[in-house]
């Protein structure tokens, strides 16, 4: 694995995706994507659920890239080592069960757009975890 990709650049990846995905789910909060294709389309009655659930998404996935850019040294270079590292240990748990809950989702939006971004969150989450 450690010859596949250099820390660096999944790095650069992983954090280009998160904010990608960040704004995404601003997109949603917002109106201007429709909420049915998140949430496996449960989530059609209320407004207000789409928001909170969406706004919770938001939160988690500004955190992972707060974790992501400590570890590529873009704020708080070297400080949290030991956290940080359980940060992305956590991500690739994370992205690992939303690969299931993707595939398992009768979105085809989840299906066919979400899985494999979740895969390759993963790979690069734990790329990062296992670098020293």
């Amino acid at each position: 694995m450690k010859n596949v990709i250099a820390p660096q650049t999944a790095g650069k990846i992983l954090l280009a995706c998160l904010i990608l995905l960040a704004i995404f789910h601003a997109l949603v909060i917002s109106g201007l994507l429709p909420g049915d294709i998140v949430w496996s389309g449960q989530v059609r009655e209320s407004r207000f659920e789409i928001v909170l659930m969406e706004s919770v998404s938001l939160i988690i996935t500004l955190l992972f890239a707060i974790i992501v850019s400590i570890q590529l040294g873009i704020i708080c270079q070297g400080k949290l080592r030991k956290t940080v590292r359980f940060g992305l240990w956590v991500m690739f748990l994370f992205f690992t069960l939303g690969i299931i809950g993707n595939i398992a989702s009768p979105s085809r939006v989840e299906n066919y757009i979400f899985t494999p971004l979740a895969i390759i969150m993963a790979f690069l989450s734990l790329r990062l975890a296992i670098d020293k």
